[in-house]
C-alpha cells in the first residue's frame, strides 16, 4: 500500500539546508543489480560458517574459548538463509525454506540445529501485568551464550531463525535435548512465553522502562529499558505472530497493553523546543529516554532514525495503521532526517564512509510493517538498496560500519536482510479480479474448469502462492502465468456446497507470498448434480 506522508510547509522549509549535505542515489539500482548483491553476499556468507554451525570469531582466553553473541550471529544467518530460500524476486522462490533442493540447505540446518543445542528451559511464572504462559506448561525457552550472554538478543534472534523456517509441524531430532521430539511451533511458543515473561514489569526512574526489554530477563522486575533490546524482541514476536510464517503463536495479552506503554513513552512528543544534543527530535525515538531527564543528565536521550525504525514496526505489531497520528510524527521524524550527515542520527555515517546497516534494517522493517513504500518523495527502498549495492566489498561482503564488531559479519547480515525485506510483512486484503470459464458450469460433467485471476496495479501474479488458491471447497490442480493474468485450473468434482442456478457467485481466494490475501468472484450459471 502505497501512503504518502505529507508535511506542512513550514516543516519542510527548515529541512532545506539539510537535505542538500547528502544527495540522493541518482538513480535506483536495477533488480539484476540488487540479485547480483544478494547473490554474492549470500555466498560470502555461508563461508563464514563455522564447523560447528555457528557463525563469528573464536577466541582463545586462559579459561577456554569464547564467541561474542554466536547465537545472535547463528539467528540473523538462519534467518538470511531462509529469507533467501523463498525470496521469489532476489532467491530462490521455495514455498519452504527448508527444501532439500536449497542450495545452501546444509548450511541452514547445520546454523539451525546449533541455534537449538543451546536451548535453555526456564521455569515461568505471573507478572504484575498478566501471565505469560500462554500454552500453560509452565516453561519458556530462551538463549544465550556462555561468558558473556545477551539473552534478549539472542533469544529473539532465535525465534527469528525458527520461525524465518516456515514449518510450524517440523520435528526437532536432538537426543538428549530437552527439545527432542517437540515441533518448531511449540518451541516457539515456549520462546515467545519466555519473552513475554522477560518483559520489563514497572519504572525505576523517571517513568523509564515499563514494557520494553534490557539485557536481561526482568521476571517481577522494575527497570530499565531500552529500543535496541526491545526493537529485537518485538520484531521476534511479530516473525512468530505473522500469518506469513505460518506459527500464529499467541502472544499473551497483556504483553502488547504493556509495549504500548512504552511505545507512548519513548516516543519524543511534538512541541516547544526539547533539544539537548539531540536535534529537532519531535516525533522520534530516544533510546531508553524520549529526552531530558527531570534530574538532569542526557546520556540516554539519543533520537535517532535506526530507534525510531524499531519504532515503527512496535506501532505495526500493536495494530497501528499506516494514517495513525504517533505513526506520522514517527515517519515525519525520518523524513526531517533522512540525509542527515550525522552518524549518531541518520542511517548514513560519513565519519565511516559507508551507511549505517543496522539503521537501514531498521527503517525497513518499521516501514515494510507498515505498507509505507514512499515518503514525500523518497522511496527509501530504492534509495538504501542503491546505496549498499554501490557500497559492497568485491568479496560480497559489506564494510564494517558503526555497530559490528570488526567482523564485517553484522554489517553483511543486515545489510542483507535490508535487501531482502525480512520482516513479517504488511498484510491487507486485496480484491482481485476473477473470470470464471465456462459461464456456465454443469456439476454433472467430469473435468476442470478455468479460473483467470488478476490482481490490482502494483501486484503480480507471479506472487501468488498457488498451494494457498481455493475455489469453493476446490484448490488448484494447475496454474500457469499468461500475460498479467494466473490462468488456474480446478476439478470441477471438487466443488463443494455450489448451488444450481443462473447467477450463481463463485469466490476464490488466495494468498500472495509475502502474506497479504485476496478474494475475488465471477457470476456463473450452475447446473446442479
Amino acid at each position: 500500500m502505497l501512503r504518502k506522508i505529507f508535511l506542512t510547509t513550514m516543516a519542510a522549509i527548515t529541512i532545506l539546508s539539510s537535505l542538500v549535505l547528502f544527495a540522493a542515489p541518482a538513480t535506483a539500482a536495477e533488480p539484476v543489480e540488487v540479485e547480483a548483491a544478494v547473490d554474492s553476499g549470500i555466498q560470502w556468507l555461508v563461508n563464514q560458517q563455522n564447523p560447528d554451525g555457528s557463525w563469528g570469531t573464536t577466541y582463545e582466553l586462559p579459561w577456554g574459548t569464547f564467541q561474542f553473541k554466536p547465537i545472535l550471529k547463528a539467528g540473523l544467518s538462519v534467518t538470511v538463509l531462509a529469507e533467501y530460500a523463498s525470496d521469489p524476486t532476489y532467491g530462490g522462490g521455495l514455498q519452504n525454506p527448508l527444501d532439500p533442493t536449497f542450495v545452501y540447505h546444509e548450511n541452514l540446518i547445520l546454523g539451525l540445529y546449533y541455534i537449538l543445542y543451546n536451548a535453555q528451559v526456564q521455569e515461568i511464572c505471573p507478572q504484575p501485568a498478566g501471565d505469560p504462559d500462554a500454552n500453560g506448561n509452565g516453561i519458556g525457552i530462551y538463549f544465550t551464550s556462555s561468558f558473556i550472554g545477551f539473552p534478549i538478543y539472542e533469544t529473539s534472534a532465535a525465534l527469528m531463525a525458527l520461525c524465518s523456517t516456515k514449518s510450524p509441524d517440523a520435528i526437532i531430532e536432538l537426543p538428549g535435548s530437552p527439545l527432542n521430539g517437540l515441533s518448531y511451533g511449540e518451541v516457539a511458543q515456549d520462546i515467545v512465553d519466555w519473552l513475554a515473561w522477560a518483559q520489563t514489569d514497572g519504572d525505576y526512574l523517571y517513568e523509564r522502562g515499563r514494557g520494553g526489554w534490557t539485557y536481561t530477563a526482568m521476571d517481577n522486575g522494575f527497570g530499565r529499558s531500552d529500543q535496541s533490546n526491545t526493537g529485537y524482541a518485538t520484531l521476534a514476536l511479530a516473525f512468530a505472530e505473522s500469518k506469513a510464517f505460518g506459527f500464529e503463536s499467541t502472544i499473551p495479552e497483556f504483553v502488547k497493553s504493556e509495549l504500548d506503554i512504552w511505545v507512548d513513552y519513548i516516543q519524543n512528543d511534538p512541541g516547544p523546543d526539547d533539544d539537548s544534543w539531540c536535534v529537532d527530535p519531535d516525533g522520534g525515538s530516544g533510546f531508553s529516554a524520549p529526552g531530558p531527564f527531570p534530574g538532569g543528565g542526557s546520556d540516554d536521550y539519543w533520537v535517532t532514525i535506526q530507534q525510531t525504525g524499531n519504532l515503527l514496526q512496535q506501532m505495526a505489531l500493536l495494530g497501528d495503521p499506516a494514517d495513525a497520528l504517533r505513526v506520522e510524527y514517527a515517519v515525519d521524524y525520518i523524513y526531517r532526517h533522512w540525509y542527515d550527515p550525522d552518524s549518531t542520527v541518520g542511517w548514513q555515517d560519513p565519519n565511516m564512509g559507508v551507511a549505517s546497516y543496522q539503521a537501514s534494517y531498521c527503517i525497513m522493517k518499521g516501514l515494510e510493517s507498515l505498507g509505507v513504500n514512499e515518503i514525500s518523495g523518497i522511496y527509501w527502498y530504492d534509495e538504501i538498496s542503491s546505496t549498499l549495492v554501490a557500497q559492497q566489498n568485491s568479496d560480497g561482503s559489506w564494510p564494517m560500519c558503526i555497530w559490528d564488531d570488526g567482523e564485517r559479519l553484522m554489517a553483511t547480515q543486515w545489510a542483507l536482510l535490508t535487501l531482502l525485506k525480512a520482516t513479517p510483512p504488511y498484510i491487507s486484503e486485496v480484491t482481485a479480479t476473477v473470470r470464471i470459464e465456462p459461464e456456465a458450469l454443469n456439476l454433472n460433467s467430469k473435468g476442470v474448469f478455468t479460473v483467470f485471476i488478476c490482481l490490482p496495479e502494483g501486484l503480480n501474479v507471479a506472487d501468488i502462492d498457488i498451494a494457498s488458491l481455493t475455489c469453493e471447497g476446490a484448490s488448484a490442480v494447475d496454474a500457469t502465468v499468461s500475460d498479467k493474468s494466473l490462468v488456474v485450473k480446478f476439478n470441477r468434482g471438487d466443488l463443494t456446497n455450489v448451488s444450481s442456478g443462473d447467477e450463481v457467485a463463485l469466490y476464490v481466494k488466495g494468498a500472495l507470498v509475502g502474506g497479504s490475501t485476496f478474494e475475488g468472484s465471477d457470476v456463473i450459471k450452475v447446473i446442479s448434480k
